[in-house]
């Protein structure tokens, strides 16, 4: 089942086409949902990059296209990373997965290109800070 914004938002669209056959690729990324579409984003900022994202139904469809889909930092369970990582390793990844929410929020573009066509794609509306840990929304 799928959303009321995602069947207004996909009215009169051609599904793209499925893949047939072989592709070969720098990066292939699983899932089009915003982790899969923000990581294609980011590899394809170099442009020597080649990227194929392959997604089962429609990117956007998921959790985050019903309005389920959230963004954490790893602040939330960073004394569960401790236990995995070193404190300067750990320190890194709360505060860079942090900086990708913030950057997230102030540039994702409103549209994804999909080989040949563009839709438009929800932004990410904002960024709350509660205690201390950057939620997006």
């Amino acid at each position: 089942m799928r959303s009321l914004w995602l069947e207004e938002a996909l009215r009169g669209e051609e599904a793209a086409p499925m893949l047939d056959g072989s592709e070969r690729a720098d990066v292939c990324i699983v899932g089009g949902g915003f982790t899969g579409l923000w990581t294609a984003i980011r590899l394809k900022e170099d442009p020597s990059i080649d990227v194929v994202l392959i997604e089962r139904d429609v990117c956007g469809g998921g959790a985050g296209g019903r309005n389920g889909g959230f963004v954490l930092s790893w602040w939330a369970k960073f004394h569960s990373l401790l236990k995995l990582a070193t404190t300067e390793d750990a320190l890194w990844l709360a505060r860079s997965s942090a900086d990708a929410i913030g950057q997230m929020a102030s540039s994702a573009p409103n549209t994804a290109s999909t080989r040949g066509s563009a839709r438009r794609v929800p932004r990410l509306d904002r960024v709350r800070h509660g205690d201390g840990s950057p939620w997006g929304a």
